[in-house]
């Protein structure tokens, strides 16, 4: 019922997933002053889904969602991470990839040139990164993020090119008994790349942000006295 581009007609999902994957652990150095360990994983998935809900834009310049009869999704996602810690430094490395191929299986009549394409705005290559160095309570990170081309119309006719983007961020945690106050600055988009999240909507370029966060921790009570 969502105003305007809601549709009434609307039928729920329904779908069988599937999944595997393996995951491998190791301690490459363990010392006092010095740790090393590295994770890494291999995911493998599969999901056939009915009547899958998707946001399309209308003739009228807003989206509403329509069913694709079948929908296949299939594809892989990677990890890895680093964790090294020297004295009282904590160095950390992370980066994943995510291969996705989602194509629409069965349709209504009429829509035949939709079968077999990718549905829009699911890249088939999604990539990301991190580097974090973290020393007493001051933390710099750099995070690095690519999406690869994306669909816009079903038929796969127009498309949105790809895009990477950079962010840096400085923060600093000044902790007091059950409080913290967070201090940080960051810097978006750092190599001010053009891209558009949606067509004809062009996202900022570098762009800056500061702030102040805090929290407070209750502490946990026991369930039974």
């Amino acid at each position: 019922y969502w105003v305007p581009g809601g549709n009434q007609r609307l039928l729920p999902e329904i779908g069988w997933n599937q999944e595997a994957g393996i995951e491998h652990k190791k301690a490459i150095i363990q010392s006092n002053n010095l740790s090393w360990n590295i994770f890494s994983s291999a995911t493998f998935f599969s999901s056939q889904l009915q009547n899958r809900i998707i946001w399309q834009p209308s003739n009228f310049g807003y989206y509403t969602p329509l069913n694709i009869q079948q929908v296949w999704a299939r594809g892989v996602e990677l990890n890895f991470k680093s964790d090294l810690q020297i004295y009282k430094v904590n160095c950390e490395l992370l980066a994943n990839y995510d291969f996705t191929h989602a194509t629409a299986e069965k349709v209504e009549a009429g829509q035949e040139s939709q079968l077999g394409k990718q549905l829009i705005y699911i890249p088939l290559h999604k990539a990301s990164g991190s580097a974090t160095v973290s020393w007493r309570q001051f933390t710099f990170a750099y995070n690095h993020a690519f999406k690869g081309y994306r669909y816009t119309v079903a038929d796969n006719k127009d498309f949105l090119l790809g895009y990477a983007l950079g962010d840096l961020q400085l923060s600093k945690v000044i902790p007091y008994k059950q409080y913290s106050l967070k201090v940080f600055a960051q810097i978006n988009n750092i190599w001010a790349e053009d891209y558009q999240v949606l067509p004809n909507r062009p996202m900022p370029q570098r762009n800056y942000l500061c702030g102040i966060a805090f929290q407070f921790y209750q502490p946990l009570k026991p369930l039974i006295k």
